[in-house]
C-alpha cells in the first residue's frame, strides 16, 4: 500500500477523460516556462480544466529528451495517488508531452516558508513522497524550488525528468549526462558519479532548498550557505555536507534530525551565550561553565567560538573547560578543526565564511 494516498481532486477530472490525444488540449502560443522541455498553462477541451501541459521542443525529437520524458511518465504513475506526488494526468503514447494539474512553484512562496512551520511542512511533504521513491531505489537529483509546487495546498515534488532508475534498469549509463543537477541545488557527487549516487544525494538539495528558503540566497556550488542561527542552522551544516557519507543516510534520518533540533529549542546560541558571556565576565562561574557548556554543544558555530567564546576572560575558563573535556572529549575551543572541514579559505570575515 502507498503511504499518503490522496483523496479525489479537480484534476482527477481530467484523468478519468484522459485519452492520449494532444489535441484534447488547447495551448497558447508562448510557454510560460522552458528548459529541456516547454510547460504551456493550457486548457483541457472537454471539461474547460486549467491543466500545465509539458512537452518537447522539436515535433520530432531526437532520443535523449523523450528518454528523460518517458522517465518523468513512468515515475508520476508509480507515485500515481501519493499525496505529495505531482500527478500525471494524461501524455501521449510517444512520450513527447504529459499533463499535471496547474500548481504555484515554491519560488513563489518563499515568504510564505519564513513562517513557523510553514518549512517544515514543506521538508516532511518532500521526505514523505521521496521514502517510497527511494525504497525502490529510485533518486530524484533535481531537487530546487521550482520543483516543488503547492498544489491544492499541499506540498508536491515533479520533474523527475533525470531520475535515477533501480539499478539494472538503466539501459544505459550515463544518458542523463556526466553532470547533472541544478548548480548550487545538486550534491557535488552529481558531477562526478551520477549514476553511483545515493538518497543522501537528494537529502543534500533538501538542505540548499531550506537555506534558499530561509536567507532568500541562491546557493553557489561547493560553496557553503548556512540560515541564521538555530535548530535549521544545524540541519543545513549536516544535510549539506560535502562527504555523502556524513549527511543523513535517508529521509527517516532526515527527520528524526529536524525533531532532535527542534525539540526544546530553548533560543538562538549567540544571544544566550552574549548574555552567559556578560555575566560570567563579572566574576561568576556558574556563569562561565554554562557558556563553555553551551559552546560545546555548538562545536561548528564559528561565530560562537570566535565571536563570543574569545571574549571570555582566562581566569574564568580553567575550571569549565576541564567539565568540557571530560564531558565532551574535545578541548574548549574546537571550531578550528571543525570549521576547516566546511569552510572555503578564501573569506574575508567571519560573516562572510558562514554564508
Amino acid at each position: 500500500m502507498k503511504p499518503c494516498s490522496r483523496r479525489p481532486t479537480r484534476g482527477d477530472v481530467v484523468r478519468i477523460a484522459a485519452r492520449g490525444e494532444r489535441k484534447d488540449y488547447n495551448c497558447p502560443r508562448e510557454p510560460v516556462s522552458g528548459g529541456q522541455a516547454d510547460v504551456f498553462r493550457a486548457t483541457h477541451k472537454p471539461t474547460g480544466m486549467i491543466v500545465a501541459l509539458k512537452k518537447l521542443h522539436q515535433k520530432h525529437p531526437v532520443e535523449r529528451p523523450v528518454a528523460r520524458m518517458r522517465r518523468e511518465i513512468e515515475v508520476g504513475q508509480f507515485l500515481n495517488g501519493h499525496l505529495h506526488a505531482m500527478p500525471v494526468l494524461d501524455f501521449g503514447a510517444d512520450h513527447t508531452w504529459f499533463v499535471m494539474p496547474w500548481a504555484e512553484a515554491a519560488e513563489e512562496r518563499r515568504d510564505q516558508l519564513q513562517q513557523p512551520g510553514q518549512l517544515r511542512a514543506l521538508v516532511t511533504a518532500l521526505a514523505s513522497v521521496l521514502a517510497p521513491a527511494h525504497a525502490h531505489d529510485w533518486l530524484h537529483r533535481d531537487i530546487k524550488p521550482s520543483n516543488i509546487l503547492c498544489l491544492d495546498g499541499r506540498w508536491t515534488l515533479a520533474d523527475w525528468g533525470i531520475v535515477r532508475r533501480p539499478r539494472g534498469q538503466t539501459t544505459k549509463v550515463g544518458r542523463t549526462g556526466l553532470h547533472i543537477g541544478t548548480e548550487g541545488f545538486a550534491a557535488p557527487e552529481l558531477s562526478q558519479t551520477p549514476h553511483e549516487a545515493t538518497a543522501s544525494s537528494d537529502i543534500y538539495s533538501i538542505g540548499r532548498v531550506i537555506a534558499w528558503a530561509l536567507t532568500g540566497d541562491l546557493p553557489i556550488t561547493n560553496l557553503p550557505l548556512l540560515p541564521p542561527p538555530g535548530p535549521w542552522r544545524s540541519i543545513v551544516r549536516a544535510t549539506t555536507h560535502q562527504d555523502p557519507q556524513r549527511r543523513p543516510q535517508s529521509v527517516g534520518d532526515l527527520l528524526a534530525l529536524i525533531d532532535r533540533e527542534h525539540a526544546d529549542y530553548p533560543e538562538d546560541p549567540i544571544q544566550a551565550a552574549r548574555l552567559h558571556l556578560d555575566v560570567a565576565n563579572l566574576g561568576d562561574p556558574a556563569a562561565a561553565d554554562t557558556l563553555l557548556t553551551l559552546a560545546g554543544d555548538h562545536p561548528q558555530d564559528y561565530e560562537l567560538h570566535v565571536g563570543v567564546l574569545t571574549r571570555l576572560a582566562t581566569v574564568y575558563a580553567g575550571r569549565p573547560c576541564n567539565e568540557i573535556r571530560r564531558r565532551h572529549g574535545t578541548s574548549c575551543m574546537p571550531w578550528p578543526n571543525t570549521w576547516a572541514e566546511t569552510t572555503p579559505t578564501s573569506c574575508s570575515s567571519p560573516r562572510q565564511r558562514k554564508s
